[in-house]
């Protein structure tokens, strides 16, 4: 009999394992090591998944999607624009163009986007905003537009610049709205491109290949922009369309793995099916089986004022808290027992008292060990003693009884 009660215990954690596993899986958020990340659903704009998601963190060239979301939103793409002593001033990444050069607005976004070309953000800027301080209020002021309302940039590129900060929110958002401006994902999507540079009247061509390692070498196809500065470590914006036809932008800012983080963001939203928020794991409660419900006898009703109580196993009693018995003289008087106030209800203004145990009867103790509490206690107690023994794992003889009259049900 004890063989079964351990087989059937064995077989009730399973059940409850069985169950547990597949939510925590679900539960489990991505570790990254980015400093700042985030899953957001890029069709309603919900965050799926955050860490310091609202931390003002330096943005390096993940500026670059702003700047081309305001050049694509200026119907100017045709138009040549002219490079400045400023623009071939610029650090590092760029074309390396030079003062009166021109090269058409379509053309640098490609640059931008593909090449991160510093000096061509900052022909863009001059281009559509005269400087590049007018042109960074219209980032500002397009930034807000888009929800980004915790941003502040100060050039179009995101070379360094104490005051030149946004969140992963943010950046988000911005790639939200650009992502449902005509032309952006075409841009995004190429892996390379030729550009047409004019220098005195002469044009010649310049090849930009992409930086995005998973944009085609992935099982999941991950179109956005790079970024990386010392202030602001390995960061990256971009969107990925998952196999059941939903599309989720990634975030990561500080990213000491880049390609492992932005991996581990695009499995956790496929595998957690777009909530927003995962499931906390639950221990489904167990029930009685009609069987054994029949076996178990309902609570007694209350015994009304003066009746005599019947007799209570002691396994069954509820402990209560009793007064300390006096020690009883050395003499064949009848032994006085401490009768309280819900033993006896007609005593209960007068407080305990001492009575002669013959008076009253004497539940008699068995002899064999205290067993299972939750029997007289009905249904519930059993399933939450079932639970509980499952949950801690125990094996001894007592969860072996909670099992006995309990099971876990799927």
């Amino acid at each position: 009999m004890m063989g079964l009660l351990r087989t059937r215990s064995a077989r009730s954690a399973l059940v409850a394992a069985a169950v547990l596993l597949p939510m925590v899986a679900a539960a489990a958020p991505p570790r990254v090591g980015s400093r700042a990340a985030l899953i957001m659903d890029a069709a309603t704009g919900a965050i799926l998944w955050g860490k310091n998601p609202d931390e003002k963190r330096a943005p390096a060239s993940t500026t670059k999607v702003l700047t081309v979301l305001l050049a694509l939103e200026s119907g100017r793409l045709d138009e040549r624009f002219k490079v400045s002593a400023r623009a071939q001033a610029q650090a590092p990444s760029k074309l390396y163009l030079r003062k009166g050069q021109q090269i058409s607005l379509r053309d640098l976004n490609y640059a931008l986007m593909l090449k991160s070309a510093n000096d061509g953000a900052v022909v863009v800027a001059e281009g559509l905003g005269g400087t590049v301080e007018g042109f960074a209020e219209k980032m500002n002021a397009r930034a807000r537009k888009a929800g980004a309302k915790a941003s502040n940039f100060r050039n179009p590129n995101g070379l360094p610049d104490r005051q030149h900060l946004s969140t992963a929110r943010d950046l988000g958002l911005i790639l939200r709205a650009a992502l449902n401006t005509p032309g952006f994902r075409e841009v995004v999507s190429t892996s390379n491109r030729s550009l047409a540079l004019e220098t005195g009247g002469k044009v010649r061509k310049i090849g930009v290949q992409s930086k995005n390692r998973l944009l085609n070498g992935w099982r999941v196809r991950v179109i956005g922009k790079t970024g990386f500065t010392r202030a602001a470590g390995r960061c990256f914006v971009g969107a990925a369309r998952l196999g059941d036809g939903r599309e989720v932008i990634v975030v990561t800012l500080g990213a000491p793995d880049l390609w492992g983080d932005i991996r581990k963001l695009v499995e956790w939203a496929e595998n957690n099916g777009g909530r927003a928020e995962p499931e906390t794991p639950r221990l489904q409660m167990a029930s009685l089986t009609k069987q054994k419900a029949a076996n178990v006898a309902p609570p007694a009703a209350a015994p009304a004022v003066g009746a005599a109580r019947a007799p209570v196993p002691a396994y069954a009693r509820q402990t209560t808290t009793r007064a300390a018995q006096p020690v009883p003289p050395p003499s064949r008087a009848p032994r006085p027992v401490l009768v309280s106030a819900r033993t006896s209800p007609a005593m209960a203004s007068s407080g305990p008292a001492l009575v002669p145990a013959s008076t009253r009867r004497v539940a008699p103790v068995p002899s064999q060990p205290a067993r299972v509490q939750a029997v007289a206690a009905g249904p519930a107690a059993l399933a939450l003693a079932s639970a509980g023994a499952v949950r801690r794992g125990c094996t001894g003889r007592g969860c072996e009884d909670w099992l006995r009259y309990g099971q876990l049900s799927r």
